[in-house]
């Protein structure tokens, strides 16, 4: 069963913190809420929303008909290669790209360097530059026969694929004592609507519908090592909050 989401009061307790908000909807698949088309006209009146979607539902079309590409930061359309080809998706992939694209929305195809599909990458970017999609790859982080990822791309892997100086090679680092902004001026939240200061730090802000407050101060990270790095992910937040807290 997929949460719907209660749009109202989730808008009422953004309006209620005198801020603008980027909402981020993210794993799994987004566009599986079935009000979620609905939830962004409300959502994008005031505030910007972005995704994570793998861009093969048919409510694509309905989201590109009635939001504002000015009030949707990026669409991250990330490209299972393999499963897209086998389940016979590739093109309805495309096309949803295409049509995305052609309305002014920000969007970009990525796809990961995953080991197994290191050989035949080139084949696959000119399948989808034929139908229109520039693939970006991104580094792979994980194991993969007893190696772990990204760590051990070889010299001539990172070069062809232009990964060397790719955002994901700060993944998975050691982040424990570091400074984070999650909960200071970023938040997630979970399908019951419960807020937290990250996934890791799991430190409860208050609820989507009942209400939420940030920290006054930024924390340090608990964990060992960091998936979802924020300096990484929003660099201007990140920076900003330091400019206002002035911790070092």
């Amino acid at each position: 069963k997929v949460t719907r989401i209660d749009a109202d009061a989730f808008v009422e307790q953004l309006d209620k913190t005198g801020l603008t908000f980027r909402v981020g909807f993210t794993g799994g698949e987004p566009f599986l809420v079935p009000n979620i088309v609905e939830a962004c006209e409300k959502i994008t009146r005031k505030h910007y929303v972005s995704f994570n979607t793998n861009l093969t539902l048919a409510r694509i079309a309905e989201f590109v008909q009635r939001i504002d590409p000015q009030r949707v930061i990026e669409i991250h359309a990330s490209c299972h290669i393999k499963e897209l080809d086998i389940r016979g998706l590739i093109d309805r992939y495309c096309e949803n790209y295409r049509l995305c694209k052609e309305a002014g929305f920000a969007i970009k195809a990525v796809a990961r360097a995953y080991p197994p599909l290191l050989g035949e990458l080139g084949r696959y970017r000119e399948i989808f530059a034929s139908k229109g999609v520039e693939l970006e790859i991104g580094m792979y982080c994980g194991d993969y026969e007893g190696k772990h990822y990204p760590e051990a791309y070889t010299e001539a892997e990172l070069a062809e694929w232009n990964l060397e100086e790719a955002p994901d090679i700060k993944f998975m680092s050691r982040c424990k004592g570091q400074l984070c902004n999650a909960g200071y001026n970023v938040a997630i939240i979970d399908p019951e609507g419960v807020v937290y200061s990250c996934f890791l730090a799991g430190t409860p802000l208050g609820d989507i519908s009942k209400g939420f407050k940030f920290r006054k101060t930024m924390l340090r990270c608990p964990v060992d090592y960091c998936s979802c790095p924020l300096n990484c992910y929003d660099v201007p937040l990140f920076e900003r909050a330091l400019e206002e807290t002035k911790q070092k």
